[in-house]
């Protein structure tokens, strides 16, 4: 793999950075008999650890993207709260 190949994937839009974190949390946290219907299941099931990593690393990069905009302050303010 080109390291090229991975640098340009870290400049991806931040819409594609929500899709890439919506995604995998409907497949991690919907019930079962709902991904049966869309026929996700068997899915879910033989690549929950990449779901799961590809959940983790989205959230990460969700927060470095949410950190540089205007919103720091109130980001901030909403963390120190939990």
């Amino acid at each position: 793999m080109d390291i090229s190949t991975i640098t340009n994937v870290l400049k991806l839009h931040k819409k594609a950075y929500f899709l890439g974190s919506f995604i995998p949390v409907i497949l991690l946290f919907s019930d079962d008999s709902f991904l049966k219907r869309l026929s996700l299941l068997e899915f879910k099931e033989n690549y929950i650890l990449w779901i799961g990593v590809a959940f983790l690393l989205s959230e990460v990069q969700t927060k470095k993207t949410l950190s540089k905009c205007r919103l720091k302050p109130l980001l901030s303010l909403a963390l120190l709260k939990r």
